[in-house]
């Protein structure tokens, strides 16, 4: 039946123009989930060097090249991509001089969002061996308040600011990373996450009370091993390779050497000059040392 008037007219009109709206509505929602995908997609692409895609990353991840890699070259790249890593996750990590407990806790945690892909229990964390159940509770609500997790269910996950900051440290130190769809996100090699909680979790009684920058003074020792470049590093070498104010790394080389995990002598032509080296008695280095002495045969502490 005609609607007088024109009403025929009017009320398609009015029709298309609503159905017009929720098509642009609809279309708008899409852009908008879209967009932050594409732009984190455009960061991977623009640290991805000639192609590099994910299953290569986990082929040469450090726990392949430290444990089982074939060639001396690709441990090397392995051990290196580690430390790069680390110390990128390490310098981004608030620290003070008791922060240890926390570098380790927070490994454990990177381990399970960014190199799985999954939430870890709450209660399952408390109740492991990584730490006291009430500095572990006492952690996480710290961890909590601070923004970098959620908790939904009792399982914890990253939230989009730690997300962010993961994306930027993967740029920096040249990790591969791929996208998933998950509350973490995203995802590095397991065997990197994993190797970044393995050499953080090196730590013993006595030593979980030291700084969390600690692990960055030891890579850069173990880097100028690796490269075998001979000469033992000076303060200056340390605090350049560490990037650590040098203030903050006297405070960390009186405590190594406290807790004997260095030694260190005045060099031969240059008194001004401190060199450091690590103790190869020491629990924390001979534990290092095995894990690289098979790949790297002709390495030595002493």
């Amino acid at each position: 039946m005609r609607v007088p008037g024109g009403g025929y007219c009017r009320i398609g009109q009015i029709l298309n123009y609503f159905s017009g709206l929720r098509l642009n509505i609809l279309q708008n929602v899409i852009k908008c989930l879209l967009l932050r995908r594409i732009a984190l997609v455009l960061i991977v692409l623009s640290q991805t060097i000639d192609g590099q895609v994910y299953s290569q990353a986990e082929r040469v991840s450090p726990n392949n090249l430290i444990f089982n890699a074939p060639e001396a070259d690709e441990n090397l790249t392995g051990f290196n991509q580690l430390s790069n890593f680390l110390r990128c996750v390490n310098q981004r990590q608030t620290t003070n001089c008791h922060s240890y407990r926390a570098s380790y806790l927070k490994s454990i945690l990177l381990e399970y969002w960014f190199g799985y892909g999954t939430g870890i229990s709450r209660e399952a964390l408390v109740n492991s061996p990584a730490d006291e159940s009430s500095y572990i509770r006492r952690f996480l609500r710290r961890y909590i308040d601070e923004g970098r997790s959620y908790e939904r269910g009792g399982i914890l996950y990253p939230t989009q600011e730690l997300i962010k900051n993961i994306v930027e440290v993967c740029h920096l130190s040249g990790v591969p990373i791929r996208f998933n769809v998950s509350k973490c996100e995203l995802r590095v090699a397991p065997g990197l996450a994993r190797g970044a909680r393995e050499l953080t979790g090196r730590c013993s009684l006595e030593d979980r009370d030291l700084s969390g920058q600690l692990i960055r003074l030891e890579l850069a020792l173990w880097e100028q091993i690796t490269d075998r470049t001979g000469e033992l590093m000076s303060t200056s070498d340390i605090a350049s390779r560490a990037n650590i104010r040098k203030s903050t790394l006297t405070t960390l080389l009186n405590a190594a050497v406290t807790h004997k995990m260095l030694t260190y002598h005045v060099d031969d032509n240059d008194e001004r000059i401190t060199r450091w080296a690590l103790t190869p008695s020491h629990p924390r280095n001979a534990q290092m040392f095995n894990m690289l002495a098979s790949k790297f045969p002709e390495i030595r502490l002493a």
